[in-house]
């Protein structure tokens, strides 16, 4: 049993912490697990890690963060600052990761998003 949150996609992406977190009463008692998208994937992404394990943490249950990765030719490294995160917080709280390795998706295929994620010369 678990919650899923898509925080990276209209309407939920309106969601605070502050709305989160009283969901987590109910989750808890039932010994659920938390499963989240990240709220940005790109320049932020370090900053929405850190809520995403600080909402978890606040809950008391358990995260999966869904389908880790950087957006962006300028993120392209950063993991390591973010798997860092998860794997400090590992030590002291239940957190997983899943990799989600394209350069774009099929849930909001945009062109100006391929061109910012590769090299790849698309017309």
């Amino acid at each position: 049993m678990g919650t899923s949150a898509g925080l990276y996609y209209l309407p939920a992406k309106a969601a605070t912490a502050a709305v989160m977190i009283p969901v987590g009463a109910s989750l808890q008692a039932a010994q659920g697990v938390l499963t989240m998208r990240l709220h940005d994937k790109g320049d932020l992404t370090v900053t929405a890690v850190r809520e995403s394990l600080e909402i978890a943490h606040q809950m008391n249950v358990p995260l999966m963060l869904s389908h880790h990765k950087l957006v962006g030719l300028n993120n392209h490294g950063r993991s390591e600052k973010t798997l860092t995160l998860v794997c400090g917080t590992a030590r002291v709280q239940g957190v997983r990761i899943d990799g989600y390795s394209y350069a774009a998706s099929g849930t909001m295929l945009l062109r100006a998003r391929v061109k910012s994620s590769s090299d790849a010369r698309i017309t």
